[in-house]
């Protein structure tokens, strides 16, 4: 304190206090009419996870009403500031489930011949449904993927056009393999345009392309830009789940976080989560960690999966970390997601205002 009393003068930094503690605030009014599944009581649940989340996101508690009619709520924010929190994290922020899943998973290796099977059925499928005529000089036996993967990320609309004859699904999804054209290692199974992951999904989930696959396969898509691409890149990768609960839900879900804090990376770096689970999550995680030694674990939140390491040994006592290549904001939305507790149903935007005072 005498060091910093000789830099600044008190005053100085009784002003800065000042002014940290009584900045400007904005006079704009934030109105969101949400609809949400739920009854009465749960609405009730609703309404205080909301409001945490307001709070946690640096809300103050007196500028946060929120009121609830039958199935329908209305959360009005006074002093809302654009520039602090942009309206579409704010949208995040409201709607969010907050489903935090951990996944086992398939190797790449395992499913990409599968992938092959579907891709011929697909084009089979086109050509008899008369959608795409089948090129007869291509040999369709002999899938180049390593040409699929350049041409995914800088073909014109043309060429990818010519591709979807031949190869409907290769053409739009560049497989997960090296310059030799074997598999890559991890759950990734393929490489997709943004544009292009709700198409892809429509082909996996048609009925003759799920009689090809697995039984326990689920597919999802990685909430950001996968490793080894431009941050900007509009790409995503199709990461390979296991279901190995014949109820088919992961292997760990639920209310189990019970606490969740950002972390700076070495030297500033990159953001991380990390999170404590309750006792009895921790033991299913300890076993599953030393389950899966060597392989692959995908962390999902949901439905996105944001991380999936690969288990280097059993991991007691319930603390794990969430990676994701996240900026400051989304760790420190996905930890207040995570503090506030699972949404008791699903919550959905069906109108947004933003009212500005004039002075």
């Amino acid at each position: 304190m005498k060091t910093l009393n000789k830099l600044f003068p008190p005053l100085l930094l009784l002003l800065t206090c000042c002014s940290t503690l009584f900045k400007h605030k904005t006079n704009a009014t934030a109105v969101f009419n949400l609809e949400i599944s739920s009854n009465d009581i749960l609405a009730e649940k609703v309404k205080k996870i909301l409001s945490n989340r307001l709070i946690h996101a640096g809300f103050y508690d007196e500028d946060i009403k929120i009121e609830n009619n039958e199935n329908k709520l209305e959360i009005t924010i006074k002093n809302y500031d654009s520039t602090e929190i942009p309206l579409s994290d704010l949208r995040k922020i409201l709607t969010t489930q907050g489903e935090l899943e951990f996944w086992e998973t398939f190797e790449n290796e395992e499913i990409i011949s599968k992938l092959v099977n579907a891709d011929t059925c697909l084009a089979a499928i086109f050509a008899s449904s008369g959608k795409m005529k089948t090129d007869s000089s291509s040999d369709s036996a002999n899938k180049d993927t390593v040409s699929v993967t350049e041409r995914l990320l800088s073909a014109d609309e043309s060429e990818i056009k010519k591709a979807q004859i031949n190869h409907p699904l290769f053409s739009i999804l560049a497989p997960s393999i090296n310059q030799s054209g074997s598999a890559m290692p991890g759950p990734i199974v393929g490489i997709a345009l943004l544009k292009d992951t709700g198409k892809i999904m429509s082909y996996l989930n048609n009925e003759k392309i799920v009689r090809l696959l697995p039984d326990n396969l689920k597919f999802v898509w990685t909430n950001k830009v996968p490793p080894g691409y431009q941050e900007d890149a509009a790409v995503r990768g199709l990461v390979a789940l296991k279901i190995t609960r014949r109820d088919k839900k992961a292997a760990l879900y639920g209310d189990i976080i019970a606490d969740a804090r950002k972390e700076n990376g070495q030297g500033g770096g990159i953001p991380y989560i990390s999170i404590s689970m309750k006792d009895e999550a921790a033991q299913t995680w300890a076993m599953l960690t030393e389950e899966n030694i060597g392989k692959s674990i995908a962390i999902v939140l949901d439905g996105y999966a944001f991380s999936y390491p690969t288990v280097q040994g059993k991991i007691s006592g319930g603390k794990s970390t969430i990676t994701g290549n996240f900026t400051a904001q989304e760790a420190d939305d996905l930890v207040n997601i995570l503090k506030s507790g699972l949404m008791p149903g699903s919550v959905k935007i069906i109108n947004e205002q933003i009212i500005r005072s004039e002075n």
